[in-house]
């Protein structure tokens, strides 16, 4: 996750979405050869100082 305001960064456990990916691209055949997720934001403390 990347916060637009500070850049800020947090990292996700990416294990579930990761095998869904893979037993997605399996089941079409699609072999991978890199994945990048990034959340883009605003963190915490960022969110809170915009209210």
């Amino acid at each position: 996750m990347v916060c637009r305001r500070c850049g800020a960064t947090a990292d996700l456990d990416g294990g579930v979405l990761s095998e869904q990916v893979a037993a997605r691209a399996a089941e079409t055949g699609f072999v991978p050869d890199h994945t990048q997720l990034v959340v883009w934001g605003l963190c915490g403390r960022c969110a809170a100082a915009a209210d």
